[in-house]
């Protein structure tokens, strides 16, 4: 096999093909795939769709054609791949399988599976076959890649990230609800993206009414990115936290739904007006979801997102507003926090991302870690795991 430096530099070509399927194949992983042939590169793949061909598959296919046809030319090569190939039958037959039948000798993958069908099979099945196998090249960052599907193998819920924009003194509004805009036109064009890789936006009934959002994926935000060439766009879902059913009728989010006929899940407490909540019910696409709110009127998220998992939904995008981000907090329900702190000053009588939690002393506040922070645009975008 290649030296380590060489290891890496493949493996991160594989994990930038891989994210060519956000959004698409849920709730499989991402995975990318790269065949290297006498130091250059003869094949390339990624897992696009989900049920579709694995991307060690689409990658032997790629370098079959540029090889001619002629499988004896891959026993020289290596393969890199994001995520240890599977040896199941499942929508697909075993990559492992695949990987045998197309006579590769060398085989290097990131991280192992935590599939209970598959998890760490691989390296004993290739073995046994006469191929080199090494794992954990670029482990941490096909962790990060794929913590949905990790979480969602771990715990059988969804992975909720909270994303907020802030100001430099934690304000997320003015007094008066205004918070267009906080962040950068580039940090907003950054949230489209986000939007692409999550299954599901949720937000509270007060950003709907004060702000009438879409909540889509904007072909043009990613154009701005240089990101609309890489990805076929998709619409996620919409939950929206409405304990009275107060929602507009003619908002925005249902006023466009019948061309974009995406899933709308509107979470009510029990007294919600039952007319009101029949009327919704008939509309195309669109759920309503009876949920007991806990104390102070505040929603028991972990039945909430039980809910959302019940329905195929293995990630969520939580935007607003400062309700709901107090209750995720409070609950312990969310596993990362996206902030774009943007650089501006709204002083005490702006709203706070988090209401008043009881924190007395620092003890006992909520803890953020493994952070990492980056540029966007004039905003510092701030992520760690709660």
């Amino acid at each position: 096999m290649p030296g380590s430096s060489e290891h890496a530099k493949y493996m991160r070509l594989a994990l930038e093909l891989a994210e060519g399927g956000i959004g698409w194949v849920a709730p499989n992983p991402l995975v990318g795939a790269v065949i290297v042939l006498d130091g250059g590169v003869v094949g390339r793949g990624y897992h696009a769709k989900f049920g579709g061909p694995h991307a060690e598959a689409a990658a032997i296919a790629d370098a079959l054609k540029t090889l001619g046809g002629k499988k004896q030319n891959l026993s020289r090569a290596t393969l890199y791949v994001t995520l240890e190939p599977c040896n199941h039958y499942g929508k697909q037959p075993p990559c492992t399988e695949a990987i045998v039948h197309a006579r590769i000798k060398h085989v290097a993958y990131a991280v192992d599976d935590e599939n209970p069908l598959t998890a760490q099979q691989a390296k004993s099945a290739l073995a046994s076959r006469g191929i080199d196998v090494e794992s954990g090249v670029l482990r941490k960052r096909a962790l990060r890649q794929n913590e949905i599907f990790f979480h969602n193998q771990r715990h059988g819920s969804p992975f909720v990230v909270m994303k907020a924009a802030v100001t430099l003194d934690g304000k997320i509004a003015t007094a008066t609800g205004d918070s267009r805009w906080i962040s950068s036109q580039v940090s907003r064009a950054q949230v489209h993206l986000m939007r692409q890789r999550y299954d599901a936006v949720l937000v509270g009934v007060g950003t709907i009414i004060v702000d009438d959002p879409r909540l889509t994926v904007r072909e043009e935000a990613l154009a701005a990115l240089k990101k609309a060439s890489s990805f076929v766009t998709r619409q996620p879902a919409v939950v929206v936290i409405d304990r009275k059913l107060d929602m507009p009728h003619d908002c925005a989010l249902l006023r466009e739904n019948a061309s974009l006929k995406r899933r709308i899940f509107i979470v009510c407490a029990p007294q919600a007006s039952v007319k009101r909540r029949q009327a919704l019910s008939k509309l195309n696409h669109v759920y309503v979801i009876e949920s007991k709110p806990e104390r102070r009127g505040r929603f028991d998220f972990a039945a909430v997102f039980g809910a959302m998992w019940g329905m195929g939904v293995t990630s969520v995008l939580v935007e607003g507003g400062g309700g709901i981000y107090t209750s995720l907090l409070e609950q312990r329900a969310a596993q990362k926090l996206v902030l774009f702190v943007a650089p501006r000053i709204l002083g005490g009588d702006g709203l706070s991302l988090v209401a008043p939690v009881g924190v007395r002393g620092l003890k006992d506040c909520y803890n953020v870690k493994d952070m990492a922070l980056r540029r966007s645009g004039s905003d510092i975008v701030i992520e760690g795991y709660l």
